[in-house]
């Protein structure tokens, strides 16, 4: 008899719920113990993530089982599942996505710990990266942009804030959990004319991550930085502030993103080097099913 599957659970509420970080960790103690007969098989090597080893071969694999909302195109998916597996390979995760002919993303992922506490994280977040203007006194005198932070504030604790209406938005602060930003909704650059992004030990500030934009980008950079020459810009991923830097000249396209007080961790680096350069996932993803556990193909030339 089949086995019921469970109700769809967006994987953004998921992150709601429970640490960034912990979110695979939380996925892999549901797992499924022994197998199941309609449990999907792993992915075939050199498919999906590319070619050549299988980076799941010779080990434990856990197979999450991923749906799109309704009315998801075939065109999204196989964008979805393209943006997946140019992240896995960026933050050199050992997991790769297909898409099965229902429609639905098979997720396979090496079955350890580390592995998929690092993959939580690139699963749960939508890629949506902007450079914004950080509003300031030459937009509103200081009592106002005080009163506009406490506006947005109420507006967001009972869910009726509708950016549509608004000049402004006021986003959390990854640095700072305590803080937020008051930024300009309109106006900014948007995450997809960036066209390389690395992560790289730097002597002074510990993991960095470089980017640069495309032509394109560049000039609209060019012109977004040099209005901003003395004042703030802000980095946003997901709608959340990583982080803020005074523009000091124009920039025609590349930057480096640090942290203060620490830096990044490598891996910290190698996962928002990764979301910086997938793209955007065109649709939201919900966790289909209770993840699997299943034995992984021999490499070749094993037993």
């Amino acid at each position: 008899m089949a086995r019921p599957r469970s109700r769809p659970r967006p994987v953004a509420l998921l992150l709601l719920l429970v640490p960034a970080l912990a979110l695979a960790v939380a996925v892999a103690a549901a797992g499924c113990p022994g197998g199941n007969p309609e449990a999907p098989a792993p992915p075939g090597a050199g498919t999906g993530a590319g070619a050549g080893a299988d980076p799941l071969a010779g080990g434990p694999v856990k197979v999450l089982r991923l749906a799109g909302p309704p009315g998801a195109t075939r065109a999204q998916i196989d964008e979805s599942v393209a943006i997946l597996n140019r992240r896995f390979a960026k933050a050199t995760i050992p997991g790769k996505a297909e898409a099965e002919p229902s429609g639905a993303i098979v997720v396979s992922l090496r079955d350890d710990a580390e592995v998929l506490r690092r993959a939580g994280t690139l699963l749960a977040a939508g890629g949506h990266l902007q450079f914004l203007a950080v509003a300031d006194e030459k937009d509103l005198p200081s009592a106002e942009l005080a009163n506009e932070k406490g506006r947005l504030a109420g507006l967001k604790a009972k869910g009726a804030y509708d950016g549509a209406k608004e000049r402004f938005d006021l986003l959390p602060y990854e640095v700072d959990p305590k803080r937020s930003w008051l930024v300009h909704r309109e106006g900014g650059v948007e995450g997809h004319y960036v066209a390389d992004v690395s992560p790289r030990l730097d002597a002074e500030d510990g993991w960095v991550v470089d980017f640069q934009m495309n032509p394109e980008g560049q000039d609209a950079f060019s012109t977004f930085t040099k209005r901003l020459v003395k004042r703030l810009m802000a980095v946003v991923l997901d709608d959340v502030v990583k982080q803020v830097f005074t523009i000091r000249t124009e920039i025609r396209g590349t930057g480096v993103l640090f942290r203060t007080g620490g830096g990044y961790s490598k891996e910290e680096a190698q996962a928002l080097a990764a979301l910086m350069s997938s793209g955007r996932l065109p649709i939201d993803l919900s966790l289909e099913e209770e993840p699997l556990s299943l034995e992984a193909p021999e490499p070749a030339g094993g037993r």
